[in-house]
């Protein structure tokens, strides 16, 4: 009886796990391009030390040196960062992006690195996602968070650039609607994703005023990649979005692009075929905090 009790209730859990992971998958997955083709593509740094900014990657996050036209940067799965040797105006803190994230598969690996290496790092917590994060600090006062999630398909991916804003779910409308990208929530924030990187629209944090443009400061700006960028710059310019760089060769890239700002200072450097010659795969997450959520 006891054995046919346990055999049961043994059956019952695996329909209910099974029952859950189909209703709630939560494994990390590759995902083909989003409408349009667009996926993430760079984040632009202006650094004070090419060199040191690519041996903090290349050495931390086992990322892989690139060249892209006349930038050297690296690559980890899902975004490109570029490098370019200038003086800044100010740190990334205080702009409309106030900072970049990752995804780790085990963040006391990485903090052991950064003990090695002397950087230093906030003390880890348990975070919103209910596992271990913390900051780091990197060359130049670049300033990163890190997620713990041991089901992401590699040790580090891209995952989320955290706007400070005013009036988040305003934004959200103009990325989705002139932009196309997917309206999505993260938790109790407001959202919009392409495959790689999700665009966390939060209420104004610790900095309490809106941020100031991002142009010159050391992120200085980001970047979708687009399969066929003409198709996608027609598009958009029919949506409204004016351009600060119209379509064509981009002399520092060596590739095409086009260049916009959004109304609240982030500029989005536009690209054809930067995750190709980089060699970078666009992710997307299914982890049970990012959901779709379309606009009202």
């Amino acid at each position: 009886m006891i054995r046919i009790r346990l055999r049961t209730a043994l059956i019952v859990a695996i329909v209910a796990a099974a029952s859950f992971a189909r209703v709630y998958p939560v494994r990390a997955q590759l995902f083909p391009a989003a409408d349009g083709g667009m996926t993430m593509g760079h984040v632009l740094l202006n650094v004070s030390d090419v060199a040191a900014h690519r041996e903090f990657w290349t050495k931390q996050f086992d990322a892989k040196p690139v060249t892209v036209g006349k930038l050297e940067g690296v690559t980890v799965p899902g975004v490109v960062i570029l490098f370019r040797l200038q003086p800044r105006t100010g740190p990334s803190e205080g702009t409309t992006i106030n900072h970049m994230g990752l995804k780790l598969n085990k963040l006391s690996d990485f903090t052991a690195r950064f003990d090695k290496a002397g950087l230093k790092y906030d003390p880890p917590r348990i975070g919103r996602e209910t596992t271990p994060q913390t900051y780091v600090n990197g060359p130049d006062t670049f300033r990163m968070e890190l997620v713990e999630d041991p089901r992401i398909p590699a040790p580090v991916v891209s995952h989320h650039l955290h706007y400070w804003l005013e009036q988040p779910l305003d934004v959200k409308k103009w990325y989705v609607q002139k932009l196309l990208l997917k309206p999505t929530m993260r938790g109790p924030y407001e959202s919009g994703d392409v495959p790689g990187m999700n665009l966390t629209l939060a209420p104004l944090g610790s900095q309490k005023v809106p941020g100031v443009p991002m142009k010159g400061r050391l992120m200085d700006s980001i970047g979708f990649d687009v399969a066929n960028l003409k198709a996608y710059v027609d598009k958009i310019a029919a949506n409204g979005v004016k351009f600060d760089v119209p379509y064509g060769r981009d002399p520092e890239l060596g590739l095409m692009s086009a260049t916009v700002t959004d109304p609240w200072g982030a500029t989005i450097r536009l690209t054809e075929g930067l995750n190709k010659i980089t060699g970078v795969t666009p992710y997307s997450y299914i982890d049970g905090y990012v959901v779709v959520r379309p606009l009202d």
